[in-house]
């Protein structure tokens, strides 16, 4: 009799830790959180020294072309190059047209620094927040920072393959939230924070 009710309390429990293996496994987790604080600044600073090169080494294809975009509309008047993607930065950096002009432009900079602090410091932030940081799983030009049609900010992998991050974070899903802000007073600084939840 002992033995017959030891077999189905065995049986009850075997049932009862699949069921909540189940359940637990559906149950999102965090993966990491990162923050960042990125100063305008120095970002301002090192864009007058270094100009396209250094937007084209930190923006994906589609920021570097919302970027030159926008550079272009700061200085309209004046009759500049601009480039759709990185690509075409280096074909005609290549072909010695000129392409240093960015560092003597008169346009505002000032316009300008906060789009790149703020994707500087949300591809740092979801680096931390991989838990591997900038270089060893991805580079600040996989990274994109959009916003969705509400203009919420989104983060994408464009040069990653689609499962890329399933297999980085060992999940089926997984969700990234991701929130910026900005102040210019005292100082000039961009603050990024991403939570990765997977599941």
């Amino acid at each position: 009799m002992n033995f017959c009710v030891s077999l189905i309390e065995c049986s009850f429990w075997v049932k009862f830790f699949k069921i909540s293996k189940i359940v637990f496994s559906l149950k999102p987790m965090i993966h990491g959180i990162g923050i960042d604080l990125c100063s305008s600044e120095r970002i301002e600073k090192v864009f007058a020294r270094f100009g396209l090169k250094f937007a084209k080494r930190i923006l994906s294809d589609d920021e570097f072309t919302a970027f030159s975009n926008k550079l272009k509309d700061s200085n309209s008047s004046k009759s500049q190059l601009f480039f759709k993607n990185s690509r075409e930065f280096e074909r005609a950096e290549s072909s010695n047209n000129n392409c240093t002009f960015a560092i003597n432009l008169s346009f505002n900079i000032k316009s300008l620094e906060n789009f790149l602090a703020k994707r500087f410091a949300a591809k740092e932030a979801f680096a931390k927040a991989l838990g591997f940081g900038i270089g060893r799983a991805v580079n600040f030009c996989d990274i994109e920072i959009a916003n969705d049609s509400s203009g919420k900010p989104i983060i994408s992998l464009p040069g990653k393959p689609k499962n890329f991050l399933n297999g980085l974070l060992n999940c089926e899903n997984y969700q990234i939230f991701l929130s910026l802000s900005d102040e210019t007073k005292p100082t000039k600084a961009a603050l990024a924070m991403v939570v990765i939840e997977k599941f």
